[in-house]
C-alpha cells in the first residue's frame, strides 16, 4: 500500500473540512454578508448557488475549516503550497526601489467583531497574520473598528508576477488597501496583486473619487490570491495582474456586492469612461476586456471629451477599424456586467510572461479568460465576475 504525500494529505483534510462546512452551511442557510452593527444582512436571492455564496461571503464555517487546515499543515511540517521561488539578486533592489510609500504597510478596519483566526482565514494569511499583528493571539476577539495589518513590505521580497496570467503565480502579493472610493467583497482572500497593479488601481480610484465625490464606489472583484495560482472558476487571475471591476451605473447604488448587468439606460458612460481612462493614462494597462455592446457608449463619452481620432483608435476596438486588433479595449464574451483589466509586467521583472507586445495582434489564444474557463464559469459570469 502506498502512502500519500504530506501535501496530498493536507489537501484531503482541507477538502473534507470544506465539504463538511458547505453541507452544514446549506443546512442552516449560513451564507450571510458581514454587516456593520445595527444593520441586517441582505438576504441572497434564491438563484444564488452555494458556490456563489461562498465565493462572495466570508462564511464563518468555511473560514474555520480553512484555519484548521493551516494549523494542520504547520503541525505536519509540510511545505506550504506555492512557496515563492528565490528572486534573482539583480531584480530585488530595483523592485523594492519602486515601492510606493503609501503601500509599504497596508491596514484594514475590522467591519464586525470577530476572532483573529477568522480574520486570518478571511485574508488568506494563515500564521502570517500573527507575524504582522504580534499583539494579537489565536482565538482572541477583535472588536469592530479595530485596525489590523495585512501587509508589510519585506526589503528582500518585492512583489513579483511569475509566468503567464493563466499559468503563473504571484510572489509576495500586495493587498488592495481600503479607501472611500472603492469597495471590496467581504471575502478578502483574492485581493492581492503586484505593486504595479495595486498602485495603479489606487491612483485611478482616488482620481475617480475626487472627480465624482458623490458617485458610488467602484466595485472590485477578483485580483489574485496572496501567493497566486489557480483561482477557480477562473483560468486567469493567477499572477496578480488581472482584476475585475464593476461598471458605474446611473441608478442609486444599493450597496450589493454582485455585478450589475449594464445597457445604454443603466450604464453611466461618463463616470465609467473616466475610471477607464485614468487606468489607461497610467501606461500600466496591457488590455481591458469590455463587451462590444458597451464599448460604443464608452466610445461616445470619450469622443465627447474631445479625444483625437488617433487616440480613440488606439484605445477602442469598436467601432471596427484597421487598428482594432491592437486596441487596448477588446471585446470578450461575459463582460457586460464587469470589465477585466490586465496590467503590464513590472519593468524590472524578467520572469513575467504573457504581456502583449506593441503591434502584436495575435493575443486572443493566450488569454484564456475566466468567462471561457469552464461551463460553470460561463454560467456564473452574470454574478460571480
Amino acid at each position: 500500500m502506498t502512502t500519500g504525500s504530506p501535501r496530498s494529505t493536507i489537501r484531503d483534510r482541507l477538502a473534507r473540512a470544506l465539504g463538511i462546512a458547505v453541507v452544514v452551511a446549506c443546512g442552516v442557510g449560513a451564507a450571510s454578508l458581514l454587516t456593520t452593527p445595527g444593520t441586517e444582512a441582505t438576504p441572497q436571492p434564491s438563484t444564488v448557488t452555494t458556490h456563489q455564496a461562498l465565493h462572495f461571503e466570508p462564511n464563518p464555517l468555511v473560514l474555520r475549516a480553512i484555519s484548521r487546515s493551516i494549523r494542520l499543515s504547520q503541525e505536519d511540517g509540510a511545505p506550504t503550497q506555492g512557496e515563492p521561488l528565490p528572486a534573482e539578486a539583480d531584480d530585488v533592489g530595483e523592485g523594492l526601489a519602486k515601492v510606493d510609500d503609501r503601500l509599504r504597510e497596508v491596514y484594514w478596519t475590522v467591519p464586525e467583531r470577530s476572532t483573529t483566526d477568522l480574520l486570518a482565514a478571511n485574508w488568506g494569511l494563515g500564521s502570517a497574520f500573527f507575524t504582522l499583528n504580534p499583539e494579537l493571539r489565536p482565538g482572541e476577539k477583535v472588536d469592530t473598528g479595530a485596525r489590523i495589518k495585512v501587509y508589510a513590505a519585506d526589503p528582500a521580497k518585492p512583489t513579483r508576477s511569475v509566468g503567464h496570467p493563466n499559468r503563473g503565480r504571484l510572489q509576495n502579493g500586495l493587498p488592495l488597501p481600503e479607501g472611500s472610493s472603492w469597495r471590496l467583497r467581504p471575502n478578502r482572500r483574492r485581493t492581492f496583486g503586484t505593486h504595479k497593479t495595486i498602485s495603479t488601481l489606487v491612483d485611478a480610484f482616488q482620481a475617480y473619487g475626487e472627480r465624482y465625490p458623490d458617485a458610488p464606489p467602484v466595485r472590485v472583484g477578483e485580483i489574485a490570491k496572496r501567493k497566486g495560482g489557480r483561482v477557480k472558476p477562473h483560468a486567469s487571475h493567477r499572477t496578480g495582474r488581472d482584476v475585475d471591476l464593476g461598471y458605474i451605473g446611473v441608478a442609486e447604488d444599493d450597496g450589493e456586492v454582485r455585478w450589475q448587468r449594464m445597457g445604454e439606460s443603466t450604464l453611466d458612460a461618463e463616470k465609467s469612461w473616466f475610471l477607464i481612462h485614468e487606468l489607461i493614462k497610467s501606461g500600466n494597462v496591457d488590455t481591458i476586456f469590455i463587451s462590444s455592446r458597451l464599448q460604443k457608449f464608452l466610445y461616445r463619452a470619450a469622443k465627447a471629451e474631445g479625444l483625437p481620432e488617433e487616440e480613440l483608435r488606439r484605445i477602442f476596438q469598436h467601432p471596427r477599424h484597421p487598428d482594432s486588433p491592437s486596441a487596448i479595449i477588446k471585446h470578450w464574451r461575459g463582460h457586460v456586467n464587469h470589465m477585466h483589466v490586465r496590467f503590464r509586467c513590472e519593468d524590472w521583472n524578467s520572469r513575467c510572461r504573457g504581456e502583449r507586445k506593441i503591434g502584436d495582434t495575435n493575443t486572443d489564444a493566450e488569454l484564456e479568460l475566466d468567462s471561457q474557463a469552464t461551463p460553470l464559469a460561463q454560467a456564473m459570469t452574470s454574478s460571480a465576475g
